[in-house]
């Protein structure tokens, strides 16, 4: 992988292909996080789509797959860093000429993006544990960042916005889905609900459109879908 960000310091691969860089002191929140994933790793995939989407977020995720695919699909030769990519599902939807960045807690989920990407072929691509609210990543080294459905379980999601403005160039584009009270009633009254139990963020969309202002991200709705909001940013315009 020589030349693809090479003025970062990381720790070699492990025998699986993932880089471990995921520091001692997470917060409980994390730890927790990282505990569930674990525990539904083999059929992680199958309850997004048949559960959580459907029951939690309300949404179809034949309709998901869509808009998600649309939106970075067309992108080619750009680092793309997915944020809490766990087994790497938008893999699935981008260029394989791209250079791609995988980044999550979940080791255990990512034992599955490393084999995704190499299915993938892509042009080069690192599989990294680590934590989004902690970038390591150069000031601008970035074309693209996603985040599929992740941004409402971080906990220092302020922290991670900054590091998602820090790490991306100018007029490079932040693609984000994101469960969202406003959009749909039935997910409204159960997302309130689960999202104080559970120590999930409920976002509104005028939150998010202020967030991203004040990290320098120009925000645009792309679609809906139930409870989920799918929008971009981009920077410096």
């Amino acid at each position: 992988m020589e030349n693809f960000m090479k003025d970062i310091k990381l720790p070699p691969e492990d025998e699986l292909g993932i880089i471990p860089l995921l520091e001692d002191d997470l917060s409980p929140a994390n730890r927790d996080r990282i505990s569930k994933f674990s525990r539904f790793m083999f059929a992680y995939d199958l309850l997004q789509d048949y559960w959580v989407r459907p029951k939690l977020h309300r949404a179809d995720f034949r309709i998901h797959r869509k808009i998600l695919k649309e939106a970075v699909f067309h992108i080619t030769n750009c680092n793309i860093l997915d944020i809490g990519c766990g087994t790497g599902r938008l893999i699935d939807y981008v260029n394989k000429e791209n250079r791609y960045t995988g980044i999550d807690l979940s080791y255990q989920l990512l034992k599955q993006a490393v084999k995704k990407a190499r299915k993938k072929g892509f042009s080069q691509y690192r599989i990294i544990e680590g934590n989004a609210e902690h970038l390591v990543f150069e000031d601008g080294s970035f074309d693209l960042v996603l985040a599929d459905t992740t941004l409402h379980m971080i906990s220092d999601h302020l922290s991670c916005l900054y590091h998602i403005s820090r790490v991306l160039k100018n007029k490079g584009k932040f693609i984000c889905s994101v469960p969202t009270v406003g959009l749909n009633q039935k997910f409204d009254e159960k997302w309130k609900e689960i999202s104080a139990k559970r120590n999930l963020h409920c976002f509104t969309e005028d939150k998010l459109v202020n967030l991203c202002c004040e990290y320098g991200l120009n925000y645009r709705q792309i679609a809906t879908n139930g409870g989920v909001l799918y929008f971009k940013a981009l920077k410096g315009l």
